[in-house]
């Protein structure tokens, strides 16, 4: 992998790091607010907070794939991809 590939990578890795923190922290957010919400508040947080929960890890999935067949195609060198191209 080249400079500029690597270079991709790294900010393709750190999208789909920060992405999976926000949907943790979404989904504690989420449990939190089910225990400690006022009761008058309670079912609309929560239906407001499960649907973006659910939206959050949609479009994670979503980026994962994307980024995960992104890396199989330049991640790694044709040697590996081939091993009957190496060279002994």
């Amino acid at each position: 992998m080249d400079a500029g590939k690597k270079e991709q990578w790294r900010w393709k890795f750190y999208r789909v790091a920060l992405h999976l923190n926000v949907v943790i922290l979404c989904v504690a957010v989420t449990v939190i607010a089910a225990l400690k919400a006022p009761a008058l508040y309670r079912i609309p947080s929560l239906v407001i907070l499960i649907v973006l929960d659910i939206f959050l890890v949609y479009t994670f999935l979503r980026n994962y794939r994307t980024t995960k067949a992104w890396l199989d195609e330049y991640g790694t060198s044709p040697e590996i991809k081939d091993p009957e191209r190496r060279e002994s």
